[in-house]
């Protein structure tokens, strides 16, 4: 017996009996109680001894997890500040070179017709780098019409205005022209 105990509490038998507490009270009702404690236990079922193990494992992990989702966020509002920052610079530079494309298109258009008006305008002001452009040009002696309502002629030269006065804005090394 001395030896089954001190295998199934780990200790010896000495120090068990030293830990022991007196129990008062009538056998029926201990042995009653007794029942219950065991019948209690049962109910509960096996106890998992690696349950400590696991806990800190998967605590380990959670921690883990947990930083590698703070430096995700940190990286997304990162890059979306960065991406708010280049549209920023990217609409000030296109607006820009918008208002001076547009002015050196009006002159190129003076020239070639002759006299008349033309004028480039950003569909969507509000923004400006997904925003159309639509071009209105009225020849001399006509009304201004988009460039699509004008004749033949009239759109390649108003289309030919559009180049040149982009290339006087952002000059090219070379451009060729085909059925002009």
């Amino acid at each position: 017996i001395r030896e089954r105990l001190e295998n199934e509490w780990g200790r010896p038998l000495d120090v068990l009996l030293e830990e022991a507490v007196p129990v008062e009270g009538e056998p029926e009702e201990l042995e009653k109680e007794l029942e219950e404690i065991v019948s209690a236990l049962e109910r509960i079922g096996p106890v998992n001894m690696l349950a400590v193990e696991e806990h800190e494992e998967e605590s380990a992990r959670l921690e883990f997890l947990t930083e590698q989702r703070s430096d995700l966020v940190e990286a997304r509002d990162d890059l979306r500040s960065a991406i708010r920052e280049i549209n920023k610079t990217a609409t000030e530079l296109f607006a820009e070179t918008f208002e001076n494309i547009r002015e050196s298109f009006r002159t190129t258009f003076l020239r070639l017709f002759e006299g008349g008006e033309a004028d480039l305008w950003l569909m969507d002001p509000d923004d400006p780098l997904e925003s159309p452009i639509e071009i209105h040009a009225s020849p001399r002696g006509k009304k201004t019409q988009r460039i699509d309502l004008l004749s033949g002629g009239e759109r390649a030269l108003t289309s030919l205005s559009l180049l040149f006065g982009i290339y006087l804005v952002k000059p090219s090394p070379f451009c060729v022209f085909d059925e002009v």
